[in-house]
């Protein structure tokens, strides 16, 4: 008989600062239970977007909720942590809760993501690249929406949220095991 557990992952990152992710892992089994945040950040009509080098997909900025954490609170603290922007709670609106289900690096994902809209254009923010401060090999840049229909973002999802200003549920399926 397997057992698995649902714990708060404490850990440090590779910078020595400790996280306290909630995060389910069975090993046995492949799977993983996530509960992250990301952001849809704006200024006009331009997406900030990660890449994490060997990945063939961008993703929204985010992370993680910890524990004892709002989602609103945890996406605030992402982007500091990641970006080293200071944003309002009045710069953000949660438009999607998603129920994620994927297979990534070999294991089967549930994951439940609050996605924001984040407007950031009242700060003159630099388009240059900014370097994710938090991770090695991880890189943030602008892109117009027109630029981003034709890209590989994950969730691919994220795409019809670009102009949404009201708030959806979403089941997203896009594992093999359906």
């Amino acid at each position: 008989m397997s057992k698995s557990f649902f714990f708060i992952y404490l850990c440090y990152n590779e910078y020595g600062d400790i996280m306290k992710d909630i995060v389910y892992i069975n090993e046995e089994l492949n799977t993983k239970f996530n509960f992250r945040v990301g952001g849809i950040i704006v200024d006009n009509d331009q997406l900030l977007l990660q890449h994490t080098d060997g990945d063939d997909y961008y993703a929204l900025v985010g992370g993680r909720v910890d524990f004892n954490e709002d989602t609103q609170t945890s996406l605030i603290r992402e982007i500091k942590e990641e970006l080293g922007f200071s944003i309002n709670k009045e710069d953000t609106m949660l438009i999607d809760v998603v129920e994620n289900f994927f297979d990534l690096k070999g294991y089967s994902f549930h994951e439940l993501l609050f996605i924001y809209r984040v407007d950031v254009s009242k700060y003159n923010y630099d388009k240059e690249p900014i370097k994710t401060i938090d991770k090695k090999n991880s890189v943030n840049s602008w892109f117009s929406f027109d630029e981003v229909s034709n890209m590989n973002l994950q969730p691919a999802l994220a795409k019809e949220l670009l102009n949404s200003k009201e708030l959806r549920h979403t089941i997203n399926r896009e594992n093999k095991n359906d």
